[in-house]
């Protein structure tokens, strides 16, 4: 994969241009946004509950008992 962009970049004559810096992070910006809207429209609102309820019983159980690593 890196030898195929590499080849690219070179074709395209950004070898060795700041511009490619600026291209590739709006590249991977672009790919984040796309995968939250994938993620936020793919699970059920009743599946998100769901984890919003048992990471919140989890961390009330942590929260109430008592820790061996305190002193």
């Amino acid at each position: 994969f890196h030898v195929l962009s590499k080849a690219i970049l070179k074709k395209l004559h950004l070898v060795d241009n700041p511009a490619v810096i600026i291209i590739l992070g709006a590249f991977s910006v672009y790919n984040m946004i796309i995968a939250r809207a994938f993620f936020t429209t793919s699970i059920p609102l009743e599946l998100q509950e769901a984890g919003l309820l048992m990471v919140a019983t989890t961390i009330a159980v942590f929260q109430n008992s008592p820790s061996s690593f305190q002193a």
